[in-house]
């Protein structure tokens, strides 16, 4: 047990140190011997010469397990080489012994470890990159969604477009981004604008500088690397050197803009920013059509959702048609107006759905006091409208009186909150001839009545 653990401590020896210890049993101790026996004429005996030779078999031993240390290094560099497919360069430089082939194979290694250190370090930036590219996919896919499911609970069209406008802000880091909808070719007008001030719009998007970007008719990049041709009008309104304009289109046609920068020095947009661009644009340009399309569906109802009556677009036009073949015949127009001037003190006492059920009984009650040729309509949230066919107006007086009583009948009946309600009355062409004219001189009256 003890043997084992001298071996090991000798084993643990550095290479210097075995070399010395090998010297002085090798050499040294033999010499001193030899001469002590020469110097005092002593005849050597068997028991000497036993000595001597041990001493020397011991340095030789540390010796022999040096050398083999350095050839079982030597060895296992030349598997290294031959590994990395390298083991015919030492061989190519006139080496001929192990120990500066070792030297040789040694820097050899140490050079392969520095390039791979290095190849470690590129490979350690391509994947933060990757990773920042990753990152920056799944930032754009989840704005996307997030946009989408706005989308489908009905948000409104700005507030889609805003957080749009903000999270491609936040994805390319820019100083600034702004998107702005309803331009068309040869108008001067906005409609809507995200990521800037109204004097920072008031300044930018001026009807000569938007006949200016109506000129751009694909994405411009203006940093370090691209110089193209600006309208020289964004660095000035807005503060940034570099940036980027993408025209949002949808069926050809130019509907907005996009306008993203910063003020940074040497700054290049990277080289995928305008896939970027145009992936939000699409989607914006997506939103724009469909608030387009609901504006078209709005024109095209005639009838309240509530109430089930005309609603006011519809009403005024067939107001118009009335007045105008009235005046075909020379006969009389009356327009009758009930108003419960209490509207919203009703909406927030009695809640939506029973306001809902009283709207829907104050119709029943119009329908009873008409005749089937009167056009009935809600002009307003708070505002019925009645068009009396060949009645003048004392006659349409007389219907708003009978259409007054029966709905405070009905209202203080069944209702514990006090009714409220006003009429006003006018007739073509004596206070006017077109509709425009008639619901002027209806707003009028309640006016004088609020007074």
């Amino acid at each position: 047990m003890k043997s084992n653990k001298k071996i090991s401590s000798l084993s643990n020896m550095s290479l210097k140190r075995r070399l010395f210890v090998a010297f002085i049993f090798s050499t040294f101790f033999p010499v001193t011997i030899l001469f002590q026996y020469s110097v005092n004429s002593y005849k050597m005996s068997l028991l000497a010469l036993f000595a001597v030779v041990l001493v020397i078999f011991v340095g030789w031993w540390f010796i022999f397990e040096v050398f083999s240390s350095i050839i079982r290094i030597h060895n296992r560099t030349q598997d290294a080489l031959q590994h990395i497919e390298e083991r015919g360069q030492p061989q190519n430089i006139g080496v001929k012994n192990e120990v500066e082939r070792l030297d040789v194979v040694f820097n050899m290694l140490s050079s392969k470890v520095k390039e791979s250190v290095e190849e470690l370090k590129a490979v350690n930036s391509k994947t933060e990159e990757l990773n920042r590219a990753i990152d920056q996919k799944v930032k754009i896919l989840s704005s996307i969604l997030d946009a989408n499911v706005l989308f489908s609970k009905s948000a409104p069209t700005t507030e889609i477009l805003q957080f749009l406008t903000e999270r491609l802000k936040e994805i390319i880091q820019a100083k600034i981004v702004i998107s702005f909808f309803g331009i068309k070719e040869g108008d001067g007008r906005l409609q809507f604008y995200y990521g800037i001030s109204e004097r920072v719009a008031a300044s930018l998007l001026s009807e000569e500088n938007i006949k200016e970007l109506m000129e751009v008719k694909s994405i411009v990049v203006v940093d370090n690397k691209h110089k193209e041709r600006d309208p020289s009008f964004i660095a000035g309104a807005t503060g940034i050197k570099n940036f980027i304009i993408n025209p949002v289109y949808l069926r050809e046609e130019i509907v907005g803009f996009i306008i993203a920068g910063n003020s940074m020095d040497g700054f290049s947009f990277p080289y995928d920013i305008g896939d970027i661009f145009n992936l939000f644009s699409y989607n914006m340009s997506i939103i724009w059509e469909r608030q387009r399309l609901y504006k078209r569906v709005e024109d095209l109802e005639i009838n309240d959702p509530l109430t089930g009556l005309y609603n006011e677009g519809f009403f005024i036009n067939r107001l118009d048609e009335e007045i105008k073949r009235s005046t075909i015949y020379q006969r009389p127009c009356g327009l009758i107006a009930v108003k419960v001037a209490n509207y919203n003190d009703y909406k927030e006492n009695i809640g939506f759905i029973e306001l809902e059920r009283i709207l829907k009984k104050c119709v029943q009650i119009f329908k009873e006091n008409l005749r089937p040729i009167d056009i009935l309509g809600r002009v307003k949230e708070d505002t019925f409208g009645v068009i009396v066919i060949e009645r003048n107006r004392r006659q349409s007086n007389y219907v708003a009186a009978r259409l007054k009583d029966a709905l405070y009948s009905f209202m203080e009946g069944s209702l514990s909150f006090a009714p409220a309600i006003e009429v006003a009355v006018a007739e073509s062409p004596i206070d006017g001839a077109s509709a425009a004219k008639l619901l002027e001189c209806i707003q009028q009256q309640f006016k004088t009545n609020e007074i």
